[in-house]
């Protein structure tokens, strides 16, 4: 198997927000996939970040900072952005931007699967048309199960299920049309 490397933003995410001195605010944001998280933060004035992702970490920030980290499907990842509190404390203009990576592969599989469930759900006959396709598909599935998350899983799930239970339908057909010829 391919050495599979997080190359591919699938989700980004610009927050900008303007904090009086001692406000808080608090992102929560979803890995769907293995890969890679990168958290950027910019200010005017000193700030509180805390973030919990693969680990926890607290700074204090003036300026700009970036954080990466490597997560595995599912991870929730929190930031918490505080203003300093105090007699000299100033509000602070800040700005979160997030970008989450993830193998190209698995994004485009990922978009296949969804798709092609959408397409049989709208039209059985797609399913006969595309059979060997759609099997192709799901034979890929396995190498790249252990870098979908939990939401992805289950969207292949249900694509297994209706393929089998299409399946049944034909071998039904096919059974009657014999049966009765």
């Amino acid at each position: 198997m391919p050495l599979l490397t997080p190359d591919t933003v699938y989700f980004k995410d610009i927050q900008s927000t303007y904090l009086k001195p001692g406000e808080s605010r608090n992102y929560k944001f979803n890995a769907v996939f293995r890969g890679v998280v990168n958290i950027k933060v910019l200010c005017d004035s000193p700030i509180i970040v805390g973030i919990a992702a693969s680990k926890p970490e607290k700074h204090v920030i003036k300026g700009s900072k970036e954080f990466n980290y490597q997560v595995e499907p599912d991870t929730e990842i929190y930031v918490s952005i505080q203003c300093k509190k105090g007699l000299f404390a100033k509000p602070a203009n800040t700005t979160i931007a997030i970008e989450m990576l993830a193998p190209k592969r698995v994004i485009e599989f990922y978009t296949k699967v969804k798709n092609v469930l959408s397409m049989i759900s709208e039209a059985q006959e797609f399913y006969e048309v595309h059979k060997r396709t759609i099997r192709e598909l799901l034979d890929d599935s396995v190498s790249v199960w252990h870098l979908l998350g939990e939401e992805a899983r289950q969207v292949v799930k249900d694509l297994v299920l209706t393929v089998k239970k299409l399946d049944g339908d034909l071998a039904e057909k096919e059974y009657e049309s014999i049966k009765y010829d």
